[in-house]
């Protein structure tokens, strides 16, 4: 895979059988792959934000980490039957945040890297939310 490359996140949070939320990123991003490991760095914006917050996203074997520094602070661990908590920063305030990821899947081709990623959500060591997400990283030529 090219250095200069995109990456696509899709993100559902099931509250209840009524409420659901989706969320996607895009953006241009850097990648990296070394001592067996693929890096993504990019830039993540909210909306009505106009700080963003600088992402490194880090991909071995069954192991996801994503670290958020800026508008947003987390360091958040998907391990599959493991649970990873976190101080979740963000501009209303901090909550610990627990993963505990039901499944991973990497999916790598030549050009291309999609993760899909199964996990229940955890604040204040209650349960939130079972969620999901997508990533789908694509050489940009």
């Amino acid at each position: 895979m090219n250095k200069d490359v995109t990456i696509k996140i899709k993100g559902v949070q099931k509250y209840s059988e009524e409420e659901r939320v989706e969320t996607v990123t895009e953006a241009a991003a850097e990648y990296y792959f070394r001592n067996g490991g693929h890096f993504v760095k990019f830039e993540e914006e909210a909306e009505g934000f106009t700080e963003t917050s600088k992402c490194l996203l880090k991909v071995r074997d069954d192991l996801i980490e994503m670290t958020k520094k800026g508008l947003v602070d987390s360091h958040m661990i998907f391990e599959e039957g493991k649970l990873h908590t976190t101080n979740y920063k963000t501009p209303f305030g901090v909550i610990m945040m627990g993963v505990q990821t039901k499944h991973v899947h990497i999916f790598e081709e030549e050009n291309a890297l999609a993760i899909q990623i199964e996990y229940a959500l955890e604040a204040q060591e209650e349960h939130m939310a079972d969620c999901s997400i997508r990533i789908m990283i694509k050489s940009r030529n």
